[in-house]
């Protein structure tokens, strides 16, 4: 006799999606065993049977959306289905030597009512709600908690993060020899939102230019190990160099970035490992014979970096003009995908916002980041006299499988050291 299994009452999900099936036609299965696994937009769980039976037609497939009555699974009566054991969870015990199964299922009395078919089961409201749990199914938190596995210490390879029982596999193997669980580059599923529940929320979508680059910095954290190296320059004398070049020229767009990114381009040839990147096979560094240098530029939509081609040979003016016509085009949503290609060294300037020092993240396949923060005046002695000076922080985050934190000192001393000296920064062509 064929039996249909539907999806039950899933209290307040409308709908869900099928991300995974455990079994397939032919498939023999007990009562409670998993058949898929649904996903909304708060949890996932699994759908068991609600009766033994073997597998006649799946009537769902990775990836449909499903709802309340929609038909999963049709299974036919089997006898045999009850002594089968539970899918990969215990290894089936041996029968007595008088019993043997029965080869085919025994005929119903002709007058035998149907079996009624069982109400549907509600899935608990509650389950749908654990998104402090890992990503995982019943079944599965079955199978670790009986070889005492921490599911939270668990990579997830599946669809969309999910822990399957083979990532519990493979941990335990990890474990007993004292390797790393390998992560096959799948980043970690963020936990289920559920901030309605406790107040009133609204919700923004986030601007293409976000989307992107937060996946972008996810990358980049997760491959790069970042170290930050901090310093502080005074820029007394730079800052008042600055202010007479801008009166001089009339350059109201003469701004510290500029110096500051004229220092880096003077500097880099004496650093070649900050303007490299790594090869994809990490065997290899691809040392950059040319200067393009990048800049943050803040945008509504959000962060951009545009290039600057060749900043070794333009002046402090010519990099403050293309910086404001860049940076100009950055906020039209004008720029190219061209004009943002090709850095080897970025420079971030939070300076006109404030705050302290601050840790960029690294713009892979760049290895290094200079952050760069409002100067700010404190008392500094001055060979035995004490002076009021203008401090800026410096803060260079970099690549520690390129450099170490003696080259990442040693760049962010002689960057503060030439910035002290602004005489010998190229200000202008006609010099």
């Amino acid at each position: 006799m064929s039996r249909e299994v539907l999806v039950p009452d899933m209290g307040d999900v409308p709908e869900a999606e099928v991300i995974e099936v455990f079994v397939q036609v032919g498939q023999s299965v007990r009562a409670e065993e998993s058949l898929i696994t649904l996903e909304s937009d708060k949890a996932a769980m699994d759908l068991p049977a609600p009766f033994s039976g073997v597998v006649e037609a799946m009537h769902v497939a990775v990836g449909d959306m499903v709802t309340e009555g929609t038909l999963i699974a049709t299974l036919t009566d089997s006898p045999t289905a009850e002594e089968q054991p539970e899918r990969s969870e215990q290894p089936q015990e041996p029968e007595p030597p008088d019993s043997a199964p029965e080869s085919t299922p025994k005929p119903q009395p002709a007058d035998e009512p149907p079996m009624p078919q069982p109400p549907p089961q509600t899935l608990p409201s509650e389950e749908l709600r654990l998104g402090a749990l890992p990503h995982a199914g019943p079944a599965v938190r079955k199978f670790a908690r009986q070889l005492g596995v921490d599911l939270s210490q668990v990579a997830g390879r599946g669809r969309r993060g999910r822990i399957t029982r083979e990532d519990v596999q493979e941990y335990v193997k990890s474990v007993l020899t004292r390797t790393k669980v390998p992560t096959a580059g799948a980043q970690p599923a963020s936990p289920p939102v559920d901030a309605e529940r406790f107040g009133p929320c609204h919700r923004e979508t986030l601007t293409r230019i976000q989307k992107r680059s937060g996946a972008n910095l996810q990358r980049n954290w997760q491959l790069a190990p970042h170290v930050n190296q901090q310093h502080e320059a005074d820029i007394t004398d730079l800052e008042q160099m600055r202010l007479e070049w801008r009166e001089r020229k009339s350059i109201e767009s003469l701004t510290l970035t500029a110096c500051v990114l004229r220092a880096c381009a003077q500097l880099l040839p004496e650093f070649p490992r900050i303007n490299a990147s790594l090869s994809e096979d990490g065997q290899e560094l691809i040392v950059r014979d040319y200067i393009h240098l990048g800049f943050a530029a803040n945008t509504d939509t959000g962060l951009v970096v545009p290039v600057i081609r060749d900043a070794d040979q333009k002046t402090v003016l010519e990099l403050a003009d293309e910086i404001a016509e860049l940076g100009g085009r950055a906020r039209e949503g004008k720029l190219s995908a061209q004009d943002m290609q090709g850095g080897g060294f970025t420079v971030s300037n939070l300076g006109g916002i404030g705050g302290g020092a601050f840790a960029p993240v690294i713009n892979l396949p760049q290895v290094a980041v200079l952050g760069i923060s409002r100067a700010v005046r404190k008392p500094v002695y001055v060979g035995d006299s004490l002076e009021a000076r203008l401090m800026m922080p410096l803060s260079l985050s970099y690549d520690h499988r390129v450099m170490d934190g003696v080259e990442g000192a040693r760049f962010v001393v002689a960057l503060a050291s030439l910035l002290e000296s602004p005489k010998e920064l190229h200000w202008s062509s006609d010099e």
